[in-house]
């Protein structure tokens, strides 16, 4: 058995994000299946109590239902390259050599919240950035890979990348520019980018990160009053 009270949820600060899926007859503030659909992170939570056993069918449907609504169709697949060692990377809990962990882990959240999903993309023994390892994928975020581990593109993963771009995949690539111990990986970055008639700029400015006002308006930028990678 396993029952939610209804009346004391109204009090809390997830009142409005939470559904009465079943009821217990004759009292409708005990609530045996709740669903939670939080507006400010990433995740649906289902919690199901089993009130009767064997269950009936009504229940088995229920529990079918939550599993399409659990697990929808994603809008679109991304990958998040972690093959190359980026310099920044999703998480805190992030153990990658030479990386500053946890700087995308609100935008990761905010992209499965609306319906993405997002993948990172380990290295592999049967190759990073391949055709096979892509194809599931509709975006692929690059980000400036630490170069002091020797993480450069092979021409196969810039050949295979492009392949993968011209048959309609989405490529963001995030770079930096805040210091002369990065120009190596942007010349890394710029033979990923040298397909498109892109360059990364390999030159430092003061040693201060820099943020950009003057956007062109684009859907990209829409609403955006400033810019800037870290």
């Amino acid at each position: 058995w396993a029952a939610y009270n209804w009346t004391a949820l109204q009090g809390t600060s997830i009142a409005g994000t939470l559904t009465r899926l079943a009821i217990n007859k004759g009292s409708e503030y005990r609530v045996l299946a709740i669903a939670h659909d939080p507006v400010d992170m990433g995740g649906k939570i289902v919690h199901l109590g089993t009130p009767v056993s064997p269950l009936d069918e009504s229940w088995n449907q229920l529990i079918i239902d939550a599993i399409f609504w659990l697990c929808p169709q994603p809008k679109a697949r991304i990958a998040f390259d972690y093959t190359h060692n980026p310099y920044y990377t999703i998480d805190n809990w992030d153990n990658t050599p030479g990386a500053n962990p946890g700087y995308y882990e609100i935008w990761r959240n905010d992209l499965v919240m609306r319906g993405y999903l997002v993948d990172k993309l380990f290295p592999s023994v049967e190759g990073n950035l391949t055709s096979q390892r892509l194809s599931p994928y509709q975006a692929l975020v690059v980000v400036l890979p630490d170069g002091t581990f020797g993480h450069n593109y092979t021409s196969a993963e810039v050949a295979d990348v492009s392949d993968w771009v011209n048959s309609g995949g989405g490529l963001l690539v995030l770079g930096d520019n805040w210091s002369g111990s990065l120009i190596v990986p942007n010349e890394i970055l710029n033979y990923l980018l040298s397909p498109y008639n892109l360059e990364m700029n390999e030159g430092g400015n003061s040693g201060t990160p820099v943020d950009v006002y003057d956007e062109e308006f684009h859907p990209t930028t829409e609403g955006c009053t400033q810019l800037y990678l870290r």
